[in-house]
């Protein structure tokens, strides 16, 4: 194919960007220079213009602190790729850097604009669209709008199955596996849990012969975090094994290596502190952080910042209660100490956390017989909590506040709220304990065949 003068100049002032984005250390002045250049260049296309135009705006977001002039390049390439017919890879590219953006300076209402539009311009796309339907997801995840979430997770189920991308579909079905945990809806993982063994089954079968996928009901018996979790780590060995690049949408990074290799500790912690094996939970917990620990040494994006927060803040939370369990409140009130650090360097996530730092605080005072200071924890959870769980967990536990302080009629007022015939929760853990303190009641009123 003959280039006119003009396209031959513009890939090659790209071909020099490149080299030197691609240096050891990215010369970002001369790659900008380079890309200014082919702007100025007389006659130049309008596709090209647009292109270096993302590209400038990609530049300055990934390689400099000056997030205002990347959004000022991205917001003028998106606008005119909207002009221009078949630019769905512009449109997707600029919206999705753009959310990210805007996610990072807490303008979300703008971010789900962006996402929307980028959708609505990017059909054609398919990489791109289940990119954005991860982000859209995930800004509704964050704002503990579960059900929306699961609608654009949904969507992206459809649209891969429809494009027969099994990888993909995999990705967007364990993601509403992780929101059907959070909202306690466990009846509804059957059905996703039998979709993604039929595609673990499919990569098996173009693994030619060699065996990868082991049988996750078999290693992980009725633990379904676990269970979920292995199923994403199947599907990323077989992107990084080559195996799914078969449909170049699937060339998808859904979680850095070590970002996933974190989460798995996670999971494995609290799997092992909800079974009660809370020195086998502590070991993992010493992992985690050591693991945490080598990637702060490399520079990290405040996305990334945010996520390991997160993760250090959850470690000492679950840290706090193996020491609480085995009576070890010294180390107990140094582990949810470090948490409220973890956390407050973070006003949402300390948003977040609050209730289960104050349970952890009350459950704390508890244990060092300090009841009423446990008592303004508790009711301090009380006020803040969305959790239902937490709320009748936090319940059960002052009540026994009320009853070691021979409060009995502030015991049976908040006993009376939490009568197992009352519970909406569909933890058999906290059904069990209400049973335990009414029992407990019944039989300090001398009813013992009640009480049994």
């Amino acid at each position: 194919m003959n280039l006119s003068s003009t396209d031959a100049l513009s890939l090659s002032l790209l071909s020099l960007a490149e080299y030197f984005r691609t240096c050891c250390k990215p010369k970002v002045r001369q790659i900008l220079q380079c890309l200014f250049a082919i702007l100025n260049i007389p006659n130049q296309s309008q596709r090209m213009e647009i292109r270096t135009l993302m590209q400038i705006g990609l530049i300055y977001r990934y390689y400099t602190k000056n997030q205002e002039l990347a959004r000022i390049y991205l917001e003028k390439a998106l606008s005119l790729s909207l002009t221009v017919n078949q630019f769905e890879d512009v449109v997707g590219q600029c919206s999705s850097s753009l959310a990210d953006l805007y996610v990072e300076i807490n303008e979300i209402s703008a971010c789900k604009d962006i996402i929307r539009r980028g959708l609505e311009h990017s059909k054609g796309h398919l990489f791109f669209q289940c990119k954005l339907l991860l982000q859209i997801s995930q800004l509704s995840l964050n704002g503990q709008d579960y059900d929306a979430a699961c609608q654009n997770l949904t969507t992206g189920i459809e649209l891969c199955r429809t494009s027969n991308s099994f990888y993909l579909e995999a990705l967007f079905l364990l993601s509403k596996a992780m929101i059907f945990m959070l909202k306690r809806q466990f009846q509804d993982l059957n059905d996703i849990f039998a979709r993604c063994n039929q595609i673990m089954e499919h990569f098996d079968r173009i693994s030619s012969g060699e065996v990868v996928v082991s049988s996750a009901n078999n290693v992980f018996p009725k633990k379904d975090l676990l269970f979920t979790f292995s199923l994403a780590l199947h599907v990323a060995h077989f992107t990084a094994s080559a195996y799914a690049t078969h449909n170049t949408a699937e060339f998808f990074h859904w979680m850095h290596n070590d970002s996933l290799c974190i989460l798995v500790y996670l999971l494995t912690v609290v799997n092992n502190v909800q079974c009660g094996l809370m020195e086998k939970a502590l070991k993992y917990i010493d992992r985690a952080h050591l693991h945490i620990d080598k990637l702060c040494r490399s520079p990290l994006s405040k996305v990334e910042h945010n996520f390991l927060l997160s993760v250090r803040a959850i470690l000492h939370e679950n840290a706090a209660i193996c020491r609480l369990v085995m009576g070890n409140n010294a180390l107990a009130i140094k582990d949810i100490s470090l948490a409220c650090q973890y956390c407050s360097a973070n006003s949402k996530l300390l948003e977040n956390h609050r209730p289960q730092l104050h349970t952890l605080l009350g459950m704390y005072c508890m244990s060092m017989n300090l009841l009423p200071n446990a008592e303004i924890h508790f009711n301090t959870v009380l006020r803040i909590t969305r959790c239902i769980d937490l709320w009748t967990y936090v319940n059960l536990n002052l009540s026994i506040c009320y009853f070691n302080c021979g409060r009995e009629a502030d015991f049976c007022t908040v006993l009376d709220r939490v009568t197992p015939d009352k519970l909406q929760t569909k933890s058999d853990s906290i059904k069990a304990a209400s049973c335990f303190v009414k029992g407990l009641q019944m039989f300090c009123q001398n009813r013992i065949p009640e009480s049994k």
